[in-house]
């Protein structure tokens, strides 16, 4: 099938609703897992802080810079959360543990290899 340069493929009767970047059916597009895979230039060390702003009182460590993928984050996220009895999750490459551990988290990441400021 030859799409021209200047149209946008959005549905196919073929195959359904189309993916508008890679073009193919959106069961098959790998544009997201490409996207969710991708590492960001972490720009040397890791930094653990703490933050209260938008959470209505209610502290949070934070860790980000880690030159990790999303499988690998959630991985440390999981060590981290059992490690210290505390709940958290990963958002845009950056863990958050709820509650301040800063130190303790300093103190596993040095520990583990890392540079952690």
């Amino acid at each position: 099938m030859s799409i021209p340069d200047n149209s946008r493929l959005v549905y196919s009767t073929e195959h359904g609703r189309m993916c508008p970047k890679c073009l193919k059916p959106l069961g098959d597009c790998l544009c997201d897992k490409l996207k969710r895979s991708a590492v960001p230039d972490a720009g040397g060390s890791a930094r653990a802080r703490y933050e209260t702003q938008g959470r209505k009182g209610k502290g949070m460590t934070v860790i980000s810079g880690l030159s990790l993928n999303r499988e690998e984050l959630e991985a440390l996220c999981r060590e981290l959360k059992r490690r210290f009895g505390a709940g958290g999750t990963v958002k845009d490459f950056t863990i958050e543990l709820q509650g301040d551990r800063r130190e303790g988290v300093v103190r596993f990441l040095s520990a583990n290899g890392y540079d952690v400021k």
